[in-house]
């Protein structure tokens, strides 16, 4: 009876052996997205294939963005590191803008309140500044909040600001007007970072919420999240 018991292990052990040789040799492994490479590497060529038939969107691998301070629109200073963790759509804009901003933001709000919570929780939308002296205080707060509670704005340190146009590709410059006020004219595109806060690729305009929902759907399988660490990896 023993010897049936011991074959009976046996031959459970060499069946559990066999299928993990055969996972290894297809490239079946399992990600930390609970999907097999395979699935995951299908999914990535699929989202690729996307955006390149939606047309505007540059995806690449980028280099990092440094981690620069700036003022938020709750006049704290922020750091943009605050930002890992995150996908992050970085937009060059300003409160007085009449025109391509509030569009942009109005449709920014709109596509993100098609995303789920759990999407929410995986994205940054965050308004850079190219007004720092004029966009600061209660006013900067109320304009975001208009759009949009969960969008930030960064703000308030002009050589930060030079340094993240440049890293990006961005550009900005001041328009003056005959009244003696003035104008910026500045970049239309969003920006893409990862979750690691490198500069990853950008998105032209048309801004409508329905394409860009569906480029941040696409944009979330290629840039996936970092796993957190289990609980007993927290510990050691």
């Amino acid at each position: 009876m023993q010897s049936i018991t011991a074959a009976i292990v046996l031959a459970i052990g060499l069946s559990a052996a066999f299928i993990s040789g055969i996972q290894l040799a297809t490239g079946n492994d399992v990600t930390e997205s609970g999907l097999s490479e395979a699935e995951a590497l299908a999914n990535k060529v699929e989202a690729k294939k996307v955006l390149a038939e939606m047309g505007g969107v540059s995806v690449f691998q980028g280099l990092p963005v440094s981690d620069l301070t700036f003022i938020d629109e709750n006049g704290r200073d922020i750091e943009l590191s605050s930002l890992r963790g995150h996908r992050s759509l970085l937009f060059f804009g300003y409160t007085y803008c009449p025109d391509v901003c509030p569009v942009t933001l109005m449709y920014l709000g709109k596509a993100w309140n098609q995303l789920s919570a759990e999407q929410q929780s995986q994205w940054r939308v965050v308004m850079v500044s190219v007004d720092p002296e004029r966009d600061k205080g209660a006013p900067l707060k109320q304009y975001m909040d208009h759009f949009h509670p969960q969008f930030t704005a960064l703000t308030g340190r002009p050589d930060s600001l030079r340094s993240i146009t440049t890293e990006v590709q961005g550009f900005y410059g001041r328009v003056q007007r005959e009244d003696g006020g003035y104008l910026l004219d500045h970049s239309a595109n969003l920006v893409v970072l990862d979750a690691a806060l490198n500069y990853r690729g950008y998105i032209e305009p048309p801004h409508t919420p329905e394409r860009l929902q569906k480029i941040m759907e696409q944009l979330s399988v290629l840039m996936p999240l970092p796993a957190e660490p289990s609980p007993l990896a927290a510990r050691q």
